[in-house]
């Protein structure tokens, strides 16, 4: 079975400079706190992008879903 996640493309948080990992950092926070209802394994950071992983490696529609309403995301894409 091929594992299924969400890839995380953010709007400006990039240009931030020196600040950029604080916003980085704060993007996280907020989508753990969106996906509090969904099962969640991890929400990595990785290069330039962000990464949430389901704990049984079937990241869904429903999940993008959440993860598009979260202030500064710019785009979700379900990647294999």
């Amino acid at each position: 079975m091929t594992e299924r996640l969400c890839l995380v493309h953010y709007h400006e948080i990039g240009l931030k400079g020196k600040n950029r990992s604080t916003f980085e950092n704060q993007l996280v926070a907020n989508l753990h706190r969106a996906l509090r209802a969904h099962p969640v394994a991890n929400i990595a950071r990785i290069s330039g992008y962000v990464i949430v992983e389901a704990k049984d490696g079937r990241a869904t529609r429903e999940m993008a879903d959440a993860i598009a309403r979260v202030p500064g995301v710019a785009r979700v894409s379900l990647a294999c």
